[in-house]
């Protein structure tokens, strides 16, 4: 078997307030006005800002150079990668927010899955129910099936207050050949989230990094980070979904920074990439890598109708840029939906209807035509609330359109 590739000048991230811009034309629904009161500079819906669209420093070999790197994504191509089961203990009852590792970034010659597992023997005063802890699975196939690590990669006993109430939504990063890291959203209570990250050097043993992104002044929480390394510019990019204020109205947003180096992300370097309103819905979970074979930067993301969007109400959207921080009307116009959710031709992956299919994973490339991807397929109505449905990993087998 082919080993699948993903070039770690890459990873996971982006967003979906282009697709609402694209969907309803309206070119007055720009971030701009935030950025000047979120203390954030704000990307321009109708320019890259930093490479024309129709071309960046991945021309060389481009094998879609004619805007025609988009992809099917068939929802019978969808098969189970991991499920809470698969550990063996009963009080990890649910996996969702994972983010992959290939063989050859790991160097085990084995598949990684490090997601996001609730704990439902643990009830931390000032916490949530029920607490979210990364774990590392495994498989000889990056399909899968994977079987989850029975503990969390960040000892229990080694939480500290700002993260004592979760170690959620992990992005994995391999820097260099000595040095890995797992940016992670660290709770310290419900909804309060800080970025931090995890490095481990030579395959030992996960440390401690901290913070590795402060908040701006107005930003409560900060979540759900994505983070990646170009190659073409040596700079790494964070993307995370954090609140802002705008004048005295919170607001939430998609937002990026970049650094020069991988266990510091300056805040001065932020910019919002959308934000949103009763008219827009609450977008999130980024997700992004570099694809080998087209040369391009695939994004996925949930669109969520929290707040009665109508447009994209709780779907996975896949999408494509040459720049790893494109337009957002670029993103827009190569937008399409990565796992219908309305369908109820596999109820062993997911209930059908909105709210079933959610939180995605980055893309794995197996073979120049197939794109990998991995979101959370819920399995068992949640009739006890959102934090009662039994919720699974599945792998969505994407293809090139030639």
């Amino acid at each position: 078997m082919v080993a699948p590739v993903r070039t770690h000048g890459t990873r996971r991230g982006l967003l979906v307030y282009a697709m609402l811009l694209g969907a309803c034309g309206d070119d007055d629904a720009s971030p701009s006005d935030a950025g000047a009161d979120a203390g954030v500079s704000a990307r321009d819906a109708a320019d890259d800002g930093s490479a024309p669209d129709d071309g960046s420093a991945s021309d060389a070999g481009l094998s879609c150079p004619d805007d025609n790197c988009g992809l099917d994504c068939d929802p019978a191509e969808t098969t189970v990668a991991l499920t809470a089961a698969s550990a063996g203990v009963p009080a990890l009852f649910a996996v969702g927010d994972m983010d992959p590792a290939t063989s050859e970034e790991v160097g085990d010659g084995l598949h990684h899955l490090f997601v996001g597992v609730l704990h439902v023997d643990r009830d931390e005063p000032g916490c949530d129910r029920w607490d979210a802890f990364t774990h590392d699975a495994v498989s000889s196939s990056p399909e899968g099936p994977y079987v989850i690590a029975p503990e969390p990669i960040l000892p229990l006993s080694q939480l500290d207050d700002y993260d004592r109430c979760g170690v959620e939504t992990p992005s994995y990063l391999r820097a260099d050949d000595r040095t890995e890291y797992i940016y992670y959203c660290a709770l310290s209570a419900p909804l309060l989230g800080r970025i931090a990250g995890l490095r481990r050097r030579d395959g030992g043993a996960w440390e401690k990094l901290g913070i590795v992104a402060e908040p701006l002044a107005g930003q409560t929480t900060q979540c759900e980070p994505d983070v990646v390394h170009d190659l073409a510019t040596g700079l790494y990019y964070l993307f995370y979904q954090s609140d802002f204020m705008v004048g005295a109205e919170r607001k939430f947003g998609l937002i990026v920074r970049t650094s020069d180096r991988p266990d510091a992300f300056d805040s001065a370097s932020d910019v919002v990439y959308q934000e949103y309103g009763p008219e827009m819905g609450f977008l999130t979970r980024p997700s992004l890598s570099l694809d080998p074979y087209d040369g391009v930067w695939r994004f996925a993301f949930d669109a969520n109708g929290y707040a009665g969007t109508p447009a994209w109400p709780e779907s996975l959207i896949q999408t494509w840029a040459r720049v790893p921080t494109p337009s957002l009307l670029a993103l827009s116009a190569h937008g399409g939906i990565l796992h219908e959710p309305e369908h109820g031709t596999h109820p062993g992956l997911h209930l059908p209807g909105r709210g079933n299919v959610r939180i995605n994973g980055s893309a794995l490339y197996p073979d120049p035509d197939r794109v990998l991807f991995f979101y959370a397929g819920i399995v068992t109505a949640p009739a006890g609330g959102p934090m009662t449905a039994t919720m699974q990993v599945n792998a969505q087998t994407c293809r090139r359109r030639r």
